[in-house]
């Protein structure tokens, strides 16, 4: 079902279990009309809150002292699926960054003390990137406040959410909370 070029397995296996009660008709019915103002409205609405949010966490990581990539790269590490090993691969692909581009971060977040590199045991054409101390220190401390400002103000968020997919999506994800 998915053919697209660029995107790995792992991505492809998020993307189709996503949206799991959507049919091939839902789609292509949904294709051929067109947009409301109010979903174009929606649409910049949910868009202006992501901006926002995303603004925020780089203001926040400054602040410590992070710049915002190095930031997103600590989050990507702790937050990786379990059983996804921290490759260069597998981070550049997340961060959405060429893989020159990746190493580069990284020698700079391990000259800071961020993480470190080393040759995978399994297979040693892999590095594994991991956080050191300092650097899980400081993605603490900037995730504890993203976290607390998304739980007091993240309503602007969901509403945004909720306006672009409609009732019929709220019903669907009270009943269906993991």
């Amino acid at each position: 079902m998915f053919q697209a070029v660029g995107i790995s397995s792992e991505s492809r296996q998020f993307q189709s279990t996503a949206a799991p009660n959507i049919s091939c008709y839902d789609i292509i019915s949904l294709m051929l009309r067109q947009v409301s103002t109010a979903e174009f409205r929606a649409l910049a609405a949910l868009r202006y809150r992501i901006r926002f949010f995303l603004h925020e966490g780089d203001a926040a990581a400054r602040c410590l002292g992070l710049e915002p990539q190095q930031y997103v790269l600590l989050l990507t590490l702790r937050g990786l699926p379990s059983g996804v090993q921290p490759t260069i691969h597998t981070l550049a692909e997340r961060l959405g960054l060429k893989h020159n581009t990746t190493v580069e971060l990284i020698d700079r977040m391990a000259k800071r003390g961020y993480v470190a590199r080393n040759r995978s045991r399994d297979d040693r054409r892999y590095v594994i990137v991991s956080p050191l101390p300092r650097g899980e220190k400081l993605l603490e401390q900037v995730a504890r406040q993203r976290l607390t400002e998304l739980r007091a103000g993240g309503e602007a968020l969901v509403d945004a959410l909720h306006a672009l997919l409609g009732q019929k999506w709220k019903s669907r994800s009270k009943g269906s909370r993991r």
